[in-house]
């Protein structure tokens, strides 16, 4: 399991993983044992929005409402080379319903189908980054 977090971090390189997957965000990616590796995620959402025709009172909780601020935290474990990764969330904290929790299910069951011992953590952050995005769009 060394090996993969190694060649995880030999390709990043040391770029935050937004930039070098080139997606909006800030996404931190850490070992958390020798078989267990963390994704955060933290984005704020801004939303345009005019509030001159409004009570001050009104525009204040509509304003806060509209950049809310989301985090979550991922976890990864690797219990043998030919057997899938799971993923499982460990924290989660928005005012914004999203269908996270469905999101890794079948992201596990992906892996459950077609898993090859020839992936790399590099290739899985990016294709879960991806079945992320939609879900954290404004």
């Amino acid at each position: 399991m060394n090996n993969l977090y190694d060649a995880a971090t030999d390709a990043i390189n040391g770029k935050p993983l937004s930039e070098y997957y080139s997606v909006p965000g800030k996404y931190t990616f850490s070992r958390k044992s020798n078989h267990e590796f963390i994704l955060s995620l933290r984005r704020k959402f801004d939303v345009a929005f005019n509030f001159q025709q409004l009570p001050d009172e009104i525009g204040g909780h509509i304003s806060s409402y509209l950049q809310q601020r989301t985090h979550i935290i991922l976890q990864i474990t690797y219990t043998g080379v030919f057997i899938p990764p799971r993923w499982s969330i460990v924290y989660f904290d928005t005012n914004r319903p999203l269908p996270l929790n469905r999101c890794i299910i079948l992201h596990n069951k992906m892996y459950e189908d077609s898993w090859s011992p020839a992936f790399t953590i590099v290739g899985d952050l990016l294709h879960l980054i991806v079945a992320l995005l939609p879900l954290l769009k404004n």
